[in-house]
């Protein structure tokens, strides 16, 4: 049986539903809220200027403070993973098409103000697997790969001789 829906700018939600003989129902209404996940996201790095070659440490954490578990969804086996650019905003290497990503089967959940925390290491080369260019500046972004939307917090480092 179809249902008419009469839809406002503001709640609540009222919908009216015919009948076979084409009488209508009154008028039903619902109000929806929806809370929104609240993160907090930190990208951090060991220091702030390496030496050609050293290895970056970076370490991405994730904190859900909703007051509610929160579930993220991975339509791929990676959980989590990071990108470093150059300074022009150019893609100098892709943890994830590097097989560096945490590895996760399809969902994880997240209780309120439970911390998850990912660490990983950066050996200043690009995808082709050389030596980025020096001096420079670059900027590591830590992702979620998954369905719903999530802070990419993000940090810069200097590399020089």
């Amino acid at each position: 049986m179809p249902v008419l829906l009469l839809l406002a700018l503001s709640p609540p939600l009222a919908a009216r539903s015919p009948d076979h003989a084409g009488n209508v129902s009154t008028i039903g209404a619902i109000t929806v809220t929806y809370d929104a996940p609240i993160w907090e996201a930190a990208l951090q790095t060991d220091k702030a200027t390496y030496v050609p070659g050293e290895p970056v440490a970076m370490k991405l954490t994730l904190t859900n403070r909703s007051a509610f578990p929160v579930t993220l969804h991975f339509p791929t086996n990676c959980e989590a993973f990071y990108r470093v650019a150059a300074a022009d905003g150019s893609l100098v290497y892709d943890a994830r098409s590097q097989s560096t990503c945490h590895a996760v089967h399809t969902e994880r959940t997240w209780q309120p103000n439970q911390t998850v925390t990912y660490h990983w290491t950066w050996t200043q080369v690009n995808d082709a697997g050389q030596q980025v260019p020096v001096p420079g500046d670059y900027r590591m972004r830590g992702f979620m790969d998954s369905v719903e939307e999530v802070p990419e917090p993000e940090r810069s480092i200097t590399i020089e001789p």
